[in-house]
């Protein structure tokens, strides 16, 4: 599976489960809270990876320059929870 892929398809997931949460009220504010509140895993994540975005961030995975996963360095691999 190509990387753009795997990405869209975690997108869509993503957007999947923050508008279940949001029920019937699909307003703009509703959509942020629940997306502000977002801890969750998704099926194409690696096992155990969590998906967070914490309010005062959203984007869920965002140390720049992370192209290699098992970085030991303290780089990428400081963001996973596992």
């Amino acid at each position: 599976m190509w990387a753009a892929d795997l990405y869209g398809y975690n997108s869509a997931q993503t957007l999947v489960e923050v508008l279940k949460r949001c029920g019937d009220d699909l307003t703009r504010e509703s959509v942020m809270k629940q997306a502000a509140s977002l801890n969750t895993t998704l099926p194409m994540l690696l096992r155990g990876v969590k998906l967070s975005m914490p309010p005062t961030d959203l984007r869920p995975m965002n140390k720049p320059g992370c192209s290699d996963l098992t970085a030991s360095d303290g780089g990428c691999s400081a963001m996973w929870s596992m």
